[in-house]
């Protein structure tokens, strides 16, 4: 069975099927599990039960924070569904409620003034709600620009042999003083996903959004890999109202001297340089790996992760190490969706502390008088083969293919809780 996302096509096979894996990373937790528990028996033999959640209506909670601080951003705006909208408090939560028996999944986006743009996915599944924490990039500090014009520069750390991101603006392009920031967006930070067919090289934001100019205003990215068999690549345009990426009608051109791509803009906003190329993962095996009670008195709680890559046959020399981590941040999506390589993930798990006893039915048909539903989270580790494959065709018609080898081990979180018997028939406990 395979499933197609925008430009990636997600493949799902069984645990004992192998596949050729192109592109390999290993995800290590940083939060130590609690052991399994054992369930309490009753004094009195008592057949297993298997009940039906009660309840079609649970909170879904979440938070918005600094990319920097890991404090939580308030006043943010998430949108829920691409419907509701709804702001964080001072902590950056946000809670809504929803009706689990409609979902299976929800994509939630956030905003807040002076940052960038931040999304996940809600996973809902047998009456849990698993959320990943939103982090916004703050923005860079804007530069006053006169009608003189003037020139903004800013710095990709991806690890490209020119780092250089540059705003040039020329004399009248405003007839007015403008403040602009320009901030590039790497790895998770980056919107969205790309056009099909298509990944994102390198993403800037210019703001404020929407600002138009009375002249072209030159636009410079640098180029992840040291590449002299063609001259331009496609520009995207970012779409906050829908959440998805523009194919434009630019090109930016290639200097392959100073390894730069450069087109011209009469409006500020979210762009990426984009190359035709494709990002494929596939569900490989599931292995049980722990599991912890969770507190009766509680509706939530967070856990902590990091990811890890390795690539055990090699990067190629002319290839940044850290834009590629960063292009399987942004695309990955199976076992829980995006994940960063170089800072923790949070997730936040939205569960039933308690469940009455009296939906329980025929009690007394299976051997105990009072039941008590005991909150339990499990966890299972996912082995990931994702691969990058990048296709290049020269004008003079030349065809180049990269493909990258990789693996992902991811953690997915699940509801295991189960009920037990406090009161036998014979009184016992």
């Amino acid at each position: 069975m395979s499933l197609k996302h925008n430009s990636k096509i997600y493949y799902l096979k069984p645990k004992a099927m192998k596949t050729k894996a192109y592109l390999t990373i290993a995800s290590i937790i940083l939060v130590a599990f609690a052991a399994v528990f054992w369930v309490q028996s009753c004094s009195k033999s008592v057949d297993p039960l298997v009940i039906t959640n009660p309840t079609t209506k649970l909170f879904l909670k979440g938070k918005v924070i600094d990319k920097a601080t890991k404090l939580g951003i308030a006043n943010a705006i998430v949108t829920i569904g691409g419907i509701t909208e709804i702001t964080t408090n001072s902590e950056g939560i946000y809670m809504k409620e929803i009706d689990i028996t409609t979902y299976n999944e929800v994509k939630i986006s956030a905003k807040a003034l002076g940052y960038g743009l931040g999304s996940t996915e809600a996973r809902i599944n047998n009456g849990q709600i698993t959320v990943n924490t939103i982090t916004l990039k703050k923005l860079n500090t804007p530069i006053t620009i006169g009608p003189d014009g003037g020139k903004i520069e800013s710095t990709n750390n991806e690890g490209f042999l020119n780092n250089k991101i540059e705003l040039t603006i020329p004399p009248n392009a405003f007839s007015y003083n403008v403040d602009i920031s320009v901030t590039p967006y790497e790895g998770i930070e980056v919107p969205g996903f790309a056009p099909v067919d298509f990944l994102n090289l390198v993403t800037v934001n210019l703001a404020p959004q929407g600002l138009t100019s009375n002249l072209p205003i030159k636009l410079s990215f640098p180029l992840p890999f040291i590449s002299k068999v063609f001259d331009s690549l496609p520009i995207f345009y970012f779409n906050e109202t829908f959440n998805t990426w523009e194919v434009s009608d630019r090109y930016a051109k290639i200097d392959t001297e100073i390894n730069m791509a450069s087109t011209d803009i009469n409006r500020l906003g979210t762009y990426s340089l984009g190359i035709p190329g494709t990002y494929r993962e596939t569900i490989e095996e599931y292995s049980e790996s722990g599991s912890s009670l969770l507190d009766p008195d509680q509706s939530s709680t967070e856990v902590g992760w990091l990811a890890k890559v390795e690539y055990p046959e090699g990067i190629p020399d002319s290839v940044s190490p850290v834009w590629l981590k960063n292009v399987v941040s942004q695309n990955t999506y199976l076992g829980g969706g995006r994940v960063s390589f170089f800072d923790s993930t949070y997730t936040t798990i939205n569960y039933l502390g308690s469940k009455p006893d009296s939906i329980v039915n025929n009690k007394s048909s299976k051997g105990c008088l009072i039941w008590e539903w005991v909150p339990q989270l499990c966890r299972r580790k996912i082995k990931i083969p994702e691969w990058v494959r990048v296709k290049i065709i020269t004008p003079d018609g030349c065809f180049y293919i990269w493909v990258i080898p990789n693996w992902v081990w991811k953690y997915e979180y699940y509801d295991c809780g189960y009920w037990k018997c406090t009161h036998d028939q014979g009184g016992g406990k």
